[in-house]
């Protein structure tokens, strides 16, 4: 929360400061007047803590969020050789809009939990990365059942 107070949502205008202090976070007093609160209240500070897998998505053109922050955070749990896995979905902002792209996340996460909450093996691409040139690449349409209207 340090490195989005001073900033604003992209989408709305909106100060995060205020949203920090008032509306969505609702810590109260401003940064300087009580900064552990935000330190208590940043995931950065906490993640030597965390012991359970991470999956997340951080999307390039997020106007809701500072998406550069997520790659921070992804990147300390990796630095403390944590398990964690981030996708980056190119021109999406908060939420995936490109159906294409709404079927990769969804494979991709239901093999997540697949592999952690029903002992299913392990997909190739939690046990080998995905190079950057190969990102978003997976042809997933073969795992989604047609619809009886496609029938």
């Amino acid at each position: 929360m340090f490195g989005g107070y001073g900033g604003i949502r992209w989408g709305t205008g909106m100060s995060r400061a205020f949203q920090y202090e008032k509306t969505q976070s609702r810590i109260g007093p401003p940064l300087w007047e009580n900064p552990m609160l935000y330190v208590e209240n940043s995931p950065l500070f906490w993640v030597q803590k965390i012991h359970t897998p991470y999956l997340t998505m951080a999307n390039d053109e997020d106007d809701a969020v500072p998406w550069y922050q997520g790659i921070e955070f992804f990147s300390a749990m990796r630095h403390l050789g944590k398990e964690a896995y981030m996708f980056v979905y190119n021109g999406e902002k908060h939420g995936l809009r490109q159906r294409e792209n709404q079927k990769h996340w969804t494979v991709h996460m239901a093999e997540y939990f697949d592999y952690f909450l029903k002992d299913a093996p392990k997909p190739d691409w939690m046990e080998k990365g995905v190079p950057y040139l190969e990102k978003g690449k997976r042809d997933v349409t073969p795992l989604f059942k047609k619809s009886t209207e496609d029938r």
